[in-house]
């Protein structure tokens, strides 16, 4: 077993009304011992993992560091960018304006965003929510401006580039395409909508509301955010080393939170009424395609499954970030798992799914 450099306490027991049960107990332990093998002190950076079942936390942990260069531990308070799972947030946003009736999943984006070309087809809500929009995903458009991911990148700068584009990549609701130009085009949706900024609407109807004191979403690139912790990536055989993110677009992406914050929306996801169960049930509604077939992505939500056992959730990679939310309803269990490095030098998706549910947990 590897030496942990550094590490947060585990919650167990005091999170679990009445002590736990042996099975709850050894599935705690299991984690740990797991994320325990996985640290590795000699890499930059580290990951975290929360866990949970039946409504109530069973495992928190924090591993490696949130700063190399000033020897600063990664804790269950360091705020990461969760980049794409930013659009379970917009999912959200957009499912509660539709029960209030103030926006349709067959309003044509046009009629909040203006700017937006025609594209000689009509795009709907719906389309953007599912991805079925045909429009291109701003992260591909970048490097074909000759732009780079490093460079300073802004709400504004990716709006032009979408509205500079001459055609759709299909015509709308023929297949699934993932597009964060959709998730962009959605927040611009919720301001003209609200006639508020997306990041204050989300601070004053989400993050507020459900004790979510340390998530933002990043207005600009330069925004101080407290207890950041720092991302590293490398290339091939080169050595890790920071990795400069400068992106602000809210809505697909620049979502800032920590472990703890994050681990309240996953139980929110477990108990889906906050805001109403209305919404919920827009969220977890698939799309469809011009054929009729499904589409296995929500409002901001994204159906997979682990074996046979059906989960909900999203993921979100960007600059050395890579995160994953997870919750199985069945069995009413799921994680949030964040990591600082890519490539990852930890194995973690689908063993700890193993380990919550129960198939071939043990070491």
């Amino acid at each position: 077993m590897r030496r942990v450099l550094f590490a947060v306490s585990l919650v167990g027991a005091a999170c679990l009304p009445g002590g736990t049960s042996d099975s709850t107990e050894e599935t705690a332990a299991q984690l740990e011992s797991h994320c325990d093998e996985q640290q590795n002190p000699e890499v930059p950076g580290g990951f975290a993992l929360a866990a949970v079942k039946g409504g109530t936390v069973l495992f928190s942990k924090a591993y490696g560091m949130a700063n190399n260069e000033y020897g600063v531990p990664l804790t269950a308070q360091s705020v990461f960018d969760f980049a794409s799972i930013a659009k379970t947030f917009t999912g959200w946003s957009v499912a509660k304006l539709v029960t209030e009736g103030r926006l349709s999943p067959d309003d044509d984006i046009r009629t909040y965003v203006p700017e937006l070309p025609t594209f000689g087809s009509r795009i709907t809500i719906a389309h953007l929510l599912h991805h079925t929009s045909g429009l291109p995903d701003w992260y591909a458009l970048i490097p074909t401006t000759g732009g780079n991911y490093a460079d300073v990148i802004t709400k504004d700068m990716l709006l032009e580039l979408i509205f500079s584009q001459n055609e759709l990549n299909f015509v709308p609701g023929e297949r699934f395409e993932y597009s964060n130009s959709g998730y962009l085009l959605l927040a611009e949706a919720v301001m003209a909508v609200t006639g508020m900024d997306f990041a204050d609407w989300c601070r004053q109807e989400i993050f507020e509301p459900l004790g979510m004191r340390n998530t933002c979403f990043l207005k600009t690139h330069d925004e101080i955010i407290m207890n950041r912790a720092v991302s590293y990536c490398k290339d091939g055989d080169a050595e890790f080393a920071n990795c400069i993110s400068q992106l602000a677009s809210y809505g697909s992406s620049s979502l800032y939170s920590t472990l703890e914050d994050m681990t309240l929306w996953l139980l929110e996801i477990g108990r889906r009424d906050f805001g109403g169960r209305e919404v919920w049930d827009l969220m977890l509604e698939e799309g469809r395609l011009n054929s009729g077939e499904g589409v296995s992505y929500g409002y901001g939500i994204s159906m997979r499954s682990h074996d046979s056992y059906a989960s909900i959730g999203h993921g979100g990679s960007w600059r050395g970030y890579l995160s994953d939310m997870v919750y199985y309803p069945e069995e009413a269990t799921g994680y949030v798992l964040l990591i600082t490095q890519n490539p990852p030098t930890v194995w973690m998706t689908g063993k700890v799914d193993d380990i919550l549910l129960g198939n071939g947990g043990g070491e």
